[in-house]
């Protein structure tokens, strides 16, 4: 974007795109501790959503090899199903947070119905349709904003497992309880990129393509 290169890849910024329309649906919703996962209806279209993520990824590894491919890539799909993938992660990992975080949740499913699930994924393929023309004003907000989305996530995972391990898991009633899990979890998703940064820059060859 504007000559410059982002954090991520186009699939990726996708998909965290994805994630923060999904978990900003959830917040204005009023969904914020809610544990309830969705619909039957609402799951088959998310186990859709990861085929469709997956068929199009393959399909461009096997053309990044020469080996014989269904289509040619293209960054409009990349993006595209990224966000689908995006959705997806956050409706399922925010009703497992909450769960285990809040003493105090709310049962009511994140994501209600079909007609829920297409107006996240609408706003999903809006912002991504928007950086997909790369207007130059976006380059710093959206580089931040899908580093942003990746730290969130990786956050959100690793409280979970640190308030599982301190036998802390549903008894914060309010964001200061919450605070020390938090904390720890944002600490440990440093450490992982820091070591993910650290193996890819001087133990890996340059990638040929």
């Amino acid at each position: 974007m504007a000559g410059r290169q982002l954090p991520l890849c186009v699939r990726c910024t996708g998909t965290y795109l994805g994630v923060l329309a999904g978990l900003g649906s959830f917040w204005l919703r009023g969904r914020r501790r809610s544990t309830g996962f969705p619909p039957v209806s609402v799951l088959g279209a998310l186990v859709v959503f990861w085929i469709l993520f997956g068929l199009d990824g393959l399909n461009s590894y096997l053309t990044l090899l020469g080996a014989p491919h269904a289509y040619a890539p293209h960054h409009l799909l990349r993006v595209l199903t990224g966000c689908l993938n995006g959705v997806a992660l956050s409706i399922l990992i925010w009703p497992v947070f909450n769960f285990s975080l809040w003493k105090n949740s709310d049962s009511q499913a994140v994501v209600r119905n079909l007609r829920e699930l297409g107006g996240i994924v609408a706003v999903a393929w809006i912002m991504a349709l928007i950086a997909y023309t790369e207007p130059s004003f976006l380059l710093y907000p959206l580089a931040i904003i899908s580093a942003f989305g990746v730290l969130l996530m990786l956050t959100l995972v690793n409280s979970m497992l640190v308030a599982i391990i301190m036998g802390q898991e549903a008894t914060a009633l309010n964001w200061r309880d919450a605070a020390l899990p938090l904390v720890l979890g944002l600490a440990l998703s440093m450490i992982e990129i820091g070591i993910l940064d650290f193996v890819r820059f001087n133990l890996l060859p340059p990638l040929p393509f």
